[in-house]
């Protein structure tokens, strides 16, 4: 005997909406006793977005899905299409399996009309789908909308705020501190919505804590450092846990100054005020230590004695006469102006490296999104000219089949039935070219994770100190575009253009 199922799946806070699991559960029960029918299984999703999941990540649709193609339903109970997907192509992704196995599906919202049949009942189910995507749409610009007007005021935007500030309801600012953190603001669309459902809360810190970062800027600016790692473990065990991922991200962070900012689809949103509460440090004081950070960060090459093959023929640059430098013996030689210019080989060479490491290291982590769209841009445009084609394609065998559409229903009943064969044709073309979609689509995918495990695993300082010389030196042509050094032992590294 096939089954009756009900599907329940929730994604704003069940006590602001009427959506609620509760309420959904009710709804489709009354639905199928007032239909006669028993109801043998409840797929409940709980909280998950139905906007940027697949299939394959809702586990109990999955496995709705696997019982469907395993002849174990004959019909199913929702209160409202959008409960399956807020994505048309996969709600019409849903609807094929259903029909392909003979299974109904019936709505118990009010007002959700029921399930059309039919080649125009095709039609009109993609629309429904397309509407339920446009409203999810429009729910997440509205939050989003919310939060950066939060931001822009001063508020925090959502999330959880880095250490030591945290989260408190309004009606608790005397309770006691949580120091609980995290990264900083990213969008997650179920996190934001659950969120912005809650009871209202305000970012804080405690005047201790205040009190702690204001002497960490006092020390950073003051004490002597090398470099930015010998700062790094100062602090981080002077002051356990306070410090975070490291200390260049903590000096520079805004939010110690009263100034919140977010990320919201990778633009940087900055408060339009200073939000008193919450400043640690005054201007003049973070200003500082963040120009200390920037000298900290540079490039200074000290003199070295070693000899090696040279890495850094025809981009060493004197300062002074802007010729390239000459390799004479073991060292770098300005031809020019004899022993105003002069290195050896060796050390500098490693000392170039580690500095290109370095700098590679910290434009990954300032440009991610950057490289990423440009390693997605040349090694898989290809992919993207095929999806972008296959996406105008769908979007014009729409329109046409809206066309059609209407002037189905205008058009005698003679010749409906060459409409309607045209329809079919059009419905027909649409389901074959979103497969194609799919398939292509899952493809990109897949390679767009071998470019960022790529990017991740390829090029960590351990693997680059282990290439061989050639690499090693093809490596640094390929970033550098120039050093220019001078009397002082100092160097400005000049990155190629095309790597910012």
């Amino acid at each position: 005997m096939k089954k009756t199922v009900i599907y329940v799946r929730r994604s704003l806070n069940e006590d602001k909406q009427k959506t609620s699991i509760d309420y959904q559960v009710t709804a489709c029960t009354k639905y199928a006793r007032n239909q006669g029918w028993f109801v043998h299984q409840i797929f409940n999703e709980n909280t998950k977005s139905a906007r940027n999941t697949e299939i394959e990540e809702r586990s109990k649709l999955y496995q709705l899905m696997t019982e469907i193609k395993s002849g174990l339903i004959e019909r199913i109970i929702v209160f409202k299409r959008d409960r399956i997907s807020r994505r048309s192509e996969q709600y019409i992704e849903f609807v094929e399996v259903l029909r392909k196995h003979d299974v109904k599906m019936f709505f118990a919202g009010d007002n959700e009309p029921q399930m059309f049949e039919g080649v125009i009942g095709d039609f009109i189910e993609l629309l429904l789908g397309a509407i339920s995507e446009h409203e999810g749409n429009n729910i997440i610009k509205r939050l989003i909308d919310s939060r950066i007007a939060k931001i822009r005021a001063g508020e925090w935007g959502g999330g959880k705020p880095p250490k030591p500030y945290y989260m408190q309801k309004v009606a608790e600012r005397k309770s006691s501190a949580s120091n609980s953190g995290s990264e900083d603001l990213m969008i997650d669309e179920t996190r934001l919505i659950e969120e912005d459902t809650k009871e209202q809360k305000e970012i804080m810190i405690s005047k201790i804590n205040k009190e702690k970062i204001e002497l960490i800027y006092q020390e950073f600016v003051k004490k002597k450092f090398d470099k930015i790692v010998d700062a790094d473990k100062h602090f981080k065990k002077k002051y356990p846990g306070l410090i975070g991922s490291d200390i260049s991200e903590f000096i520079s962070r805004e939010l110690h100054k009263g100034i919140v900012t977010g990320i919201f689809d990778g633009k940087i949103i900055r408060a339009e005020k200073v939000n008193k509460r919450l400043v640690a440090v005054e201007e003049d004081l973070w200003e500082s230590a963040n120009e200390k950070l920037t000298i900290l960060k540079g490039h200074d090459l000290k003199k070295v004695t070693e000899i090696i093959h040279p890495m850094l023929t025809d981009i060493l640059i004197c300062a002074k006469c802007k010729k390239k430098l000459i390799v004479k013996d073991s060292i770098y030689l300005c031809k020019t102006k004899g022993d105003f210019v002069k290195f050896q080989i060796n050390k500098t060479d490693q000392l170039i490296l580690e500095n290109l490491t370095k700098w590679f290291y910290d434009h990954v982590s300032k440009n991610k999104k950057k490289i990423i769209e440009y390693a997605v841009g040349m090694l898989l445009k290809p992919s993207i000219i095929i999806i972008e084609k296959l996406e105008k394609d769908i979007k014009d065998i729409k329109e046409k089949i809206q066309c059609n559409t209407v002037e189905f229903i205008q058009e005698s009943t003679i010749t409906k039935v060459e409409r309607t064969s045209e329809i079919e044709s059009y419905v027909a073309e649409y389901k074959k070219m979103y497969k194609e979609l799919k398939k292509e689509k899952e493809k990109y995918v897949q390679n767009l994770d071998k470019i960022m495990i790529s990017l991740v695993n390829n090029l960590p300082i351990p693997k680059i100190k282990s290439l061989n010389h050639i690499q090693q030196k093809r490596l640094i042509h390929f970033f550098i575009a120039k050093i220019e050094v001078n009397e002082d032992r100092k160097a400005t590294i000049f990155y190629k253009q095309d790597m910012k």
